[in-house]
């Protein structure tokens, strides 16, 4: 548990306000097909090329990674390199360590604003898959702590996560990048 502790040191200034924030979000766990279709994109070359540049530069930091479906992108940390894998989700019930794969991975019983907000500045990429809010502020601030967390050059990728697309689109701190080809739903912008 340590070393969870030095991944996410962070003491946040806005913690009251985010707290706040995230009682007003949807606390049900809902299945989604989402990050099956994660892991179909990922083996596509070029997509392959930039997860493999990317990723073993940071923690990789699963935002609503799913008690059911979190192992997707815990199988990109491993395969990629990453420094640790965190997954953050309502749905854990407990603070569950998995440490039998290099990376260390944690499941992190914690919404996902609250648990961003504690990540260590310019260290993370993060993936969403399926995510969404109801709210536009706590969307805002969600962006907020990407801009301070993710690496210099880090990414922020995954499919659907329509709100997400649209609040980070809005930032010139982030660009998306236009890879060839078609892939359904899939993102990836890549912190300027």
């Amino acid at each position: 548990m340590e070393e969870l502790k030095e991944l996410m040191i962070f003491c946040n200034p806005n913690k009251s306000r985010y707290l706040d924030l995230s009682r007003f979000e949807d606390r049900k766990y809902l299945y989604s097909y989402y990050s099956d279709r994660l892991s179909g994109n990922t083996s596509l070359p070029p997509i392959e090329r930039v997860l493999r540049e990317k990723i073993p530069k940071g923690v990789l930091v699963d935002v609503g990674a799913g008690p059911h479906s979190y192992s997707n992108v815990f199988s990109l940390a491993i395969d990629f390199g990453a420094k640790a894998y965190i997954g953050f989700d309502l749905g854990f019930k407990k603070l569950r360590v998995v440490d039998d794969f290099d990376p260390k991975g944690f499941l992190v019983p914690e919404d996902m604003l609250v648990g961003i907000s504690k990540v260590n500045v310019n260290s993370a990429n993060f993936s969403f898959n399926g995510i969404d809010w109801l709210t536009r502020d706590y969307g805002e601030a969600i962006v907020d702590e990407l801009e301070r967390a993710t690496i210099d050059e880090g990414i922020i990728f995954g499919v659907g996560s329509e709100g997400v697309q649209l609040l980070i689109n809005h930032r010139k701190s982030f660009r998306k990048l236009n890879l060839e080809g078609y892939y359904h739903d899939w993102f990836i912008y890549q912190k300027n």
